[in-house]
């Protein structure tokens, strides 16, 4: 989070330093704008080549334009920061998707572990978070992962689900390796909470209905009945 903080801090004043210099030219051109603009007019009403009806009018014009250029310039902050998101966006859909190869398929047997790592190496970029991680978790076990703040339990929820591809290692579901099962398949028979949760208001009965609206009554209390049974936690930090 430091170096997040940081990193922020000396992009917002490389941002100030570089637009500085161009807003205090614009704001420094626009007063002498007025003012010569102006001076003209009144000079031109002193000799008589400017009613005073069309110097009321010049006057209100003046000012009308140039509010309307130094806000129109104004606006490029908010431009560029939507560049800047708008690029973030394009390198978002520039990202490759994950490989969707895999050929196996969870079987009905029971293996010695409902889920786990085997030396699991992980990386968001070039920033290493995780190391030879290694632990496993029964069925109908709740297993929860317990730490300070930063230290990788969110991230080990997000791999089971694969939303990223650890680097080392391997993430194991009833003894399947993870990469070698359909990504459909994967996600059929794991359920998240994430930390930001919405619920709807309504009965826990249409909340949990909501993603299959076609499921039959016991079709949805079976679905209920399987999240109690194995509930896998990203704990919060103690």
């Amino acid at each position: 989070m430091r170096t997040a903080f940081r990193k922020m801090k000396t992009t917002n004043l490389s941002f100030e330093e570089h637009i500085i210099p161009f807003e205090t030219a614009h704001l420094i051109l626009y007063g002498i704008g007025i003012t010569a603009l102006l001076v003209s007019a009144v000079w031109l009403m002193q000799n008589g080549q400017l009613s005073a009806t069309y110097f009321v009018g010049t006057i209100l014009f003046l000012f009308s334009v140039f509010s309307a250029i130094k806000h129109l310039y104004q606006q490029t902050t908010r431009l560029t920061i939507m560049k800047s998101c708008l690029d973030r966006i394009d390198e978002v859909f520039a990202e490759s998707e994950l490989a969707d190869s895999g050929t196996e398929h969870f079987g009905t047997e029971s293996a010695d572990n409902e889920i786990e790592f085997r030396n699991v190496s992980f990386a968001y970029g070039t920033e290493d978070v995780l190391h030879d991680i290694s632990f496993s978790a029964k069925k109908c076990q709740m297993t929860a992962l317990v730490g300070q703040s930063g230290s990788g339990k969110t991230t080990i929820a997000n791999l089971l689900a694969r939303f990223w591809d650890i680097t080392g290692g391997e993430i194991l579901v009833r003894g399947k390796d993870i990469r070698k099962v359909p990504l459909s398949e994967l996600m059929d028979n794991v359920s998240m909470v994430f930390q930001k949760v919405y619920l709807f208001q309504d009965t826990i009965y249409n909340n949990i209905a909501m993603g299959r609206p076609e499921a039959t009554r016991d079709e949805v209390y079976e679905a209920a009945r399987k999240a109690q049974c194995f509930d896998f936690i990203s704990a919060l930090p103690v």
